[in-house]
Formats: structure tokens, sequence, C-alpha cells
């Protein structure tokens, strides 16, 4: 039987998490691809920071950054929420993530300019009829954007985040980036990569919204935990693809 590893989800469970490795730093690859899966431009790499959910943080955060330009221009990205694999739930997850937009009008730059607001990100903080997001526009209204996204996770090695990009003029894309544990060593660092989770033969999700519409980011690399974790055997990270979950690891733990 094919195994997987336990989700970040997982290391808080175990009190691993909460007490010594919340937060991650990720270095990797930023991959783009159109809707015949041809790769282009080239991988461009990526490093940041991404911490946890907690009691005080329950969405989770982070920030990455591209390390060299992308079609010309460097980009940036801030985590609005993250997912995680409940392994005391269904078989199948559906997660969904979406936004609601301000829409300003009858400016002189673009004939409307949208920002968002997330779970916890607001690109809309500050703008008002005294103070638009730039001179001459004003309030249309506010609703729920044309974006979003539902996902299915299957197994506690998938976890997802919804992200916000920037990258040149455009603010505040909202990209929802679908990861997988692949490996993980015993002091918690993990190799991640997207996966396919609406089967289109792409790695990633098709972006639905901004200016790359059908456009797929994916993204590979690892996360190495800033504090330092107390070593775990190997055994207890593995486990028989849905064989264990949260409360079977807990129980053993409390065993051991």
């Amino acid at each position: 039987m094919k195994k997987t590893l336990l989700s970040t989800a997982v290391l808080m469970a175990m009190g691993i998490g909460t007490a010594n490795a919340t937060t991650f730093d990720f270095v990797g690859q930023f991959t783009f691809t159109d809707a015949s899966g041809i790769t282009a431009p080239p991988d461009t790499n990526v490093t940041g920071t991404f911490t946890l959910p907690s009691a005080t943080n329950p969405f989770g955060s982070g920030n990455f950054t591209s390390t060299q330009a992308f079609n010309g221009k460097l980009w940036v990205a801030d985590v609005d929420r993250m997912y995680f694999y409940d392994s005391t739930g269904p078989a199948s997850q559906a997660i969904t993530w979406n936004w609601d937009s301000q829409v300003w009008t009858g400016g002189f730059l673009d004939p409307q300019i949208r920002c968002k607001i997330g779970d916890q990100l607001n690109g809309c903080a500050g703008f008002d009829a005294t103070n638009p997001p730039a001179p001459g526009y004003t309030l249309a209204g506010t609703a729920p954007d044309a974006g979003g996204y539902t996902i299915t996770m299957t197994n506690a090695s998938q976890f997802v985040a919804g992200v916000f990009f920037d990258w040149s003029t455009s603010i505040d894309i909202g990209v929802i980036a679908a990861l997988q544990i692949d490996s993980m060593t015993p002091e918690g660092v993990m190799t991640v990569s997207s996966w396919d989770p609406d089967g289109d033969g792409r790695d990633g999700v098709p972006m639905n919204n901004g200016p790359f519409p059908d456009q797929t980011a994916a993204f590979g690399g690892t996360l190495t935990p800033q504090a330092t974790v107390i070593p775990i055997p190997a055994a207890v990270w593995l486990f028989g693809s849905g064989l264990l979950g949260l409360v079977g690891v807990a129980r053993r733990s409390r065993r051991s």
C-alpha cells in the first residue's frame, strides 16, 4: 500500500507544531503552464515564510516572493487562509475559498479598480469616498468576487492555501495553491509539490481571475522549520493511507 505523510496539521496535534515548529521557511520554484500544458516562461525561484494555523492565528499566514523576474516583473504574495485535511472527517473533504471585492469606477487609468477582502487580508483597508484607490474613482459597491475555488482533499499529505498575488499593476490576484507533502525528515523538514485536484493533467489549479485566466500556477520546494525540533523516529510520520486518523495517532502517542 502506498504510504503518505501526516500533514502539518498533525504536527500541531502531536504537540510539535504548537511549541517548536509553527513557522517554516520555504525555498523552491514556481511553474506556470498554459491550457495545453506548455511551461512559459521558465521556472521562477521563490522564497517565503509560512506560519501554521493556531489558536491565536486560526487561518495561518505567510508570504513569498519571486527572486527573479516573471514575465519581466517580480511578484509578491500573501497567504489569506490555509486548509488542512482532517483525518477524523469524511474520506473526501471539499474546502472553498472565496473573497469579496470593492469595485471602484469612473477613474482615468482603467474602467474599474477592484480591491479584495479575504478572510484575514483586506486590500481595501483605508479606501473611502475621500481616499479612493486612485484619483477620480468612486465606489460602485462591494460584492463576492467572480473568482473563488473549491478543492477536494483526499488524504492527509495534502493541504491548500488561498493566496493573493501582486504582479505589475495587478493587485490581489486570487490564486489557490494545492500542495502535498512528498517527504519529511524526522526533524520536520518537508519536501512539497503541487498536485492535480481537477484532473486536467496539470499540477496546480487554473487561475479563474486576474490577468492570466486558465493559466496554472504550481509550486515545489522545501519547508524547513525555523525552530529546532526534537527528532522523531521516521516510523511515527509514516502511515498507511486511510488507516490512521488523528485520534489513532493521539492514542498511539500516549501509549509510546
